[in-house]
């Protein structure tokens, strides 16, 4: 069921500073990532829903870019963490896929290898933290990239 507005309506600044640092989305988010519904993820965890967590990316190539990480339902054992990006054409949440990569005009090898860096530490993702490297989640690391990102400017919102 769709709770909440679509991840359109989220800003960057809310991922780089906000007091929101974990979103709740949909069990399965499919379709454009900026449709998808988000809310303030309940720190009570049924492990139903996907959760959107404050990131920052750091391409191979190009500046650093707020980030979300998705990261599937406690349920979903295998379920791999997904990341969404800033994008540049159209100034919206995307998903960091190849598709979306060229839809952006980027290089794949500008894109990867990439540093990840979450929000929150690996505790506060619960049993999700199985599926995440443990070197991203680095709120120090994050709180750097944000201010590197705020302080350049080079991503426009």
């Amino acid at each position: 069921t769709r709770t909440g507005p679509p991840l359109s309506d989220l800003s960057p600044d809310a991922v780089l500073g906000g007091p929101v640092r974990v979103w709740r989305t949909t069990p399965r988010p499919a379709g454009e990532a900026a449709r998808w519904p988000h809310v303030p993820a309940p720190d009570e965890d049924d492990g139903s829903h996907a959760r959107l967590v404050a990131a920052m990316v750091r391409p191979a190539e190009g500046p650093v870019r707020p980030a979300l990480c998705l990261l599937p339902p406690a349920r979903d054992p295998g379920g791999r963490p997904r990341l969404l990006v800033w994008g540049d054409a159209p100034r919206t949440w995307i998903e960091l896929s190849t598709p979306q990569i060229r839809r952006q005009g980027w290089r794949r090898r500008g894109v990867f290898p990439c540093t990840v860096a979450l929000a929150v530490a690996a505790g506060a993702l619960g049993p999700r933290a199985a599926n995440v490297d443990p070197a991203w989640a680095d709120p120090e690391r994050f709180a750097a990239m944000a201010a590197e990102c705020r302080h350049a400017l080079a991503v426009v919102w």
